[in-house]
C-alpha cells in the first residue's frame, strides 16, 4: 500500500525562505500534502505561501505559540498516514519523500533523511537515519523527519508546555 505523507512546516517570520521549503516539497516525485502553520508572523509569511497557489498547500494562521505548538497544530490538520516535519528554513532534497515513505513501508517508526540545512550561508546535508524504535518524547529532532501519524498522536505530539 502506498503511504500518503503530509508535510508540516511551522513558520514564524520566515517569508524570506519558507517558499524554498514549500517548493522543495512540491518538487518531489511523490505527491503529498503541505500544511504550513503561520505561528503569528508579523511579516508576509502566510501571503508568500498562499501566492504559490498550489491545491496541495494549506496555510493555517494561529497566534504565536512557538514551534512545538505549530507542529502539533499542523499534525492535527494533516490527513496523511505519515507526518513529515520540515522547518521553514530547511529544504528537502529530491527523492526525500520517496525515502520517507519507503522506510515507513518497511516498518520504521521514525525516519530522518535527505535534508539540507542552511545556516548563516552554509549548506549542510543531513545524513539518513532510519530506526524501528518508537519516537522518543523530548527528542531533539525537529527540522526534517517523518513519523507515523498514529505513533505521533499516541504520544500526544510535541511537548510545548
Amino acid at each position: 500500500m502506498d503511504r500518503v505523507l503530509s508535510v508540516v512546516i511551522p513558520a514564524f517570520n520566515y517569508e524570506a525562505c519558507v517558499v524554498s521549503a514549500v517548493e522543495s516539497v512540491l518538487a518531489q516525485s511523490r505527491r503529498c500534502e503541505v500544511v504550513v502553520i503561520d505561528d503569528g508572523s508579523t511579516d508576509h509569511t502566510a501571503g508568500v505561501v498562499a501566492d504559490i497557489g498550489d491545491w496541495r498547500i494549506s496555510v493555517v494562521r494561529q497566534d504565536n505559540q512557538g514551534p512545538a505548538a505549530a507542529r502539533n497544530a499542523g499534525a492535527q490538520r494533516a490527513r496523511g498516514s505519515g507526518l513529515v516535519f520540515l522547518d521553514s528554513d530547511d529544504v528537502l532534497l529530491p527523492g526525500a519523500i520517496d525515502l520517507f515513505a519507503d522506510a515507513h513501508q518497511m516498518g520504521h517508526q521514525l525516519v530522518r533523511t535527505c535534508a539540507t540545512v542552511q545556516r548563516q550561508g552554509q549548506i549542510t546535508e543531513v545524513p539518513a537515519v532510519r530506526s524501528g524504535f518508537p519516537f522518543p518524547r523530548g527528542s531533539p529532532l525537529a527540522g526534517s523527519f517523518s513519523v507515523g501519524r498514529e505513533l505521533f498522536h499516541s504520544i500526544n505530539g510535541f511537548d510545548h508546555a
